[in-house]
């Protein structure tokens, strides 16, 4: 749980959610600026209690439906954490995903309130519109435009946001190699479940990166009942051999299990019973102990499956030098490697 202010400060954040929630987004958000700049030039305990106030504010100005001035004081949260050195702890990420659960409902396309469409229908009718008709179409387009729009602000702010705590994370100390598996998860759901396309490479990348095997299997099953039968394999295929690159063998088993004979078996199609699944239970045993030899054999028994998806290849040479040191072939790097190059900007 995040630490809660001093008295000062939890005075001035409830005197500033109040104005917000009055109407007054810009005055209010000047002052969130302002005293939050003035907390950290201060230094020590001051700048705990200006990352406490960016965080309320952030909440609160999207509680109101306020996209720009959220993510304008999330963003500045994020600068804050960096720019004072802030070490990687839980109550810190947890303040991050805060922040990304007040992005969430924003996310959904939802018209206009039956206020505010009464407004618009006055308005038109006030600007001489000819008909009720006439005019409730044009009140529902506008309140389908306002709605669509909120959306896309919505999901560019929170993809920002996610962004910059991911590379915040990445470079604080104490923090995972890949940075806050959390926030991981959550750019993952955000990319997949309100991305214009739905990109399974990109979505997955960070999946693997995280924790919530659950949701990744969700949206795997999701993928597998599009997929030709002949290619359901290949999609379990990808995500496993890609959490095993990582070195997350207990990502890997646990998404095996979901899928193939856990919780999310009734969801997931039938998989068949093809040499590609046989070598990913093979393979998945044998990285379980000191087996270099088994390991090359099993490349080599089972290259034809392997040969399936032209990726397959630096996967396992990835898995290759996590679990048994083997040198890189020339050109390959880390697996992550682009990804994380891209995140730190």
């Amino acid at each position: 749980m995040a630490p809660t202010a001093g008295a000062g400060t939890a005075k001035m954040l409830s005197k500033l959610e109040a104005s917000v929630k009055a109407g007054n987004f810009y005055e209010a958000q000047q002052l969130y600026k302002s005293v939050s700049a003035r907390y950290l030039s201060r230094g020590g305990a001051r700048a705990e209690d200006a990352v406490e106030l960016l965080q309320s504010g952030a909440c609160v100005q999207l509680q109101q439906r306020q996209v720009t001035c959220g993510t304008e004081l999330a963003l500045l949260l994020v600068d804050a954490l960096s720019s004072t050195h802030a070490p990687h702890s839980q109550a810190t990420v947890d303040r991050l995903l805060a922040i990304n659960d007040a992005f969430k409902p924003l996310l959904s396309h939802q018209p206009a309130s039956p206020p505010a469409a009464a407004a618009n229908a006055a308005a038109a009718a006030a600007a001489g519109v000819e008909s009720a008709s006439e005019s409730r179409e044009q009140s529902a387009a506008a309140s389908e435009a306002a709605a669509s729009s909120e959306v896309s602000s919505a999901f560019d702010g929170c993809l920002s946001f996610l962004k910059a705590a991911i590379r915040w994370s990445l470079r604080s100390e104490g923090a995972p190699r890949h940075g806050a598996p959390e926030l991981h998860d959550a750019l993952a759901v955000l990319l997949w479940t309100h991305g214009a396309t739905q990109d399974l490479e990109v979505a997955s990348r960070h999946f693997v990166l995280g924790r919530d095997t659950k949701a990744f299997c969700s949206v795997l099953c999701q993928v597998m009942e599009q997929a030709f039968p002949d290619e359901v394999d290949l999609v379990l295929a990808r995500a496993v051999l890609q959490y095993l690159a990582v070195g997350n063998m207990r990502g890997a088993n646990g998404l095996m299990d979901d899928i193939t004979g856990g919780g999310a078996q009734s969801s997931a199609p039938p998989l068949p019973d093809s040499p590609l699944m046989h070598f990913l239970r093979f393979l998945l045993l044998t990285l379980e102990r000191d087996a270099l030899p088994l390991f090359l054999l099993l490349r080599k028994v089972y290259a034809p499956s392997i040969r399936r998806d032209p990726q397959f290849h630096s996967y396992l040479d990835e898995i290759a030098h996590r679990y048994y040191k083997v040198a890189r072939p020339s050109g390959g790097g880390d697996f992550m490697g682009g990804l994380l190059q891209m995140l730190m900007g």
